[in-house]
């Protein structure tokens, strides 16, 4: 059985090969791809240094042992 983990894992390194094949095809900048890669190992407070702008709100909601917890620890 694969865990919520393992799925967001695999996801995201199925965003990744696309990413890279975009840039590999000029599709997308390298910068784009480095921010992709980024973004996974930053923090979350890091997400709201930039006072200027608003930061995102979201809510997660559902069944008892749907991966919410899973995805928001991710």
């Amino acid at each position: 059985m694969t865990t919520e983990t393992e799925r967001f894992d695999q996801c995201y390194s199925a965003a990744l090969a696309l990413a890279d094949e975009l840039q590999r095809t000029g599709w997308l900048s390298s910068d784009s791809t480095d921010e992709l890669r980024h973004m996974e190992t930053i923090q979350a407070e890091a997400l709201f240094d930039e006072q200027t702008q608003r930061p995102l709100l979201v809510a997660f909601f559902g069944g008892t042992g749907v991966g919410k917890s899973s995805l928001l620890n991710r």
